[in-house]
């Protein structure tokens, strides 16, 4: 993308949904927003099931988004929106701080707390403009992914390279992360990671894991349609792949 193109995304003004059931707040962001200026409401919403028609019908640069709405959690509604073919950033503007480090696990621009001044929503818009601008440099008009997993703990969360992770497995409703020394249980489910690593190269080998290709040393041969993944770390690690995944491991690897 030319440089002249990459300024004009950058001086269009924003487009946005304010997604808010309190009337008096949704009024109160729209004025502040209005005297920041740059930025385009396009929507509004008192609903979690009307934010993501509205997203999805406007095609916005940038939600905000409130925590609590009257039908649905603000943090469900901020991971179906990052699944839309064109997501949109996300801002969460909320009274409520425990919510931060999920926030930020499904990517948000940023956390603001309410009561907010004009200047905190001025820096939240430079972070959402700062992204943006990255993403249309990488040439994909997507925020780049992360590099990295956010596993929530008791004093907050580890962010765990996932150049580091293994593999990871299920068992029963916990799903554990295992890197080469240690292993994490984690709130996220399987298909959930396996959407979020999609493009990591990680392979659903099984009905239970999940493997790093790029930890894979051999994939072992055991009898007529049968083989299993012998991993470089940690030592001597064997997932079985089954049957129904063979043929597509064999076309990505042809082997």
């Amino acid at each position: 993308m030319s440089a002249d193109t990459a300024e004009s995304k950058r001086i269009t003004p924003l487009r946005a949904v304010v997604a808010e059931d309190e009337p008096t707040a949704r009024e109160y962001l729209k004025l502040m927003l209005g005297r920041i200026g740059g930025v385009e409401v396009v929507a509004e919403a008192a609903e979690a099931a009307e934010c993501i028609q509205k997203v999805a019908q406007r095609k916005p640069d940038v939600v905000f988004l409130d925590i609590h709405l009257p039908d649905d959690n603000g943090m469900d509604v901020a991971r179906a929106l990052v699944n839309l073919r064109e997501p949109p950033q996300i801002v969460f503007v909320t009274g409520y701080d425990e919510y931060a480090v999920p926030a930020f696990e499904v990517a948000a621009a940023d956390y603001v707390m309410k009561p907010y001044s004009q200047e905190r929503l001025e820096r939240a818009l430079t972070r959402v403009r700062s992204r943006m601008d990255r993403a249309y440099a990488n040439g994909d008009g997507m925020v780049p992914a992360l590099d990295k997993l956010a596993i929530r703990d008791k004093e907050g969360a580890k962010l765990v390279p996932i150049e580091q992770i293994c593999y990871i497995s299920t068992n029963g409703r916990k799903t554990a992360i295992h890197t080469e020394s240690q292993a994490f249980v984690t709130h996220y489910t399987l298909a959930e990671l396996e959407h979020k690593l999609r493009d990591y190269g990680f392979f659903r080998a099984n009905e239970g894991c999940l493997v790093n290709l790029n930890k894979v040393r051999e994939v072992v041969y055991l009898g007529p349609r049968s083989y299993e993944l012998l991993l470089t770390e940690p030592k001597d690690t064997f997932i079985p792949l089954s049957r129904s995944r063979t043929r597509q491991l064999r076309e990505m690897l042809d082997f």
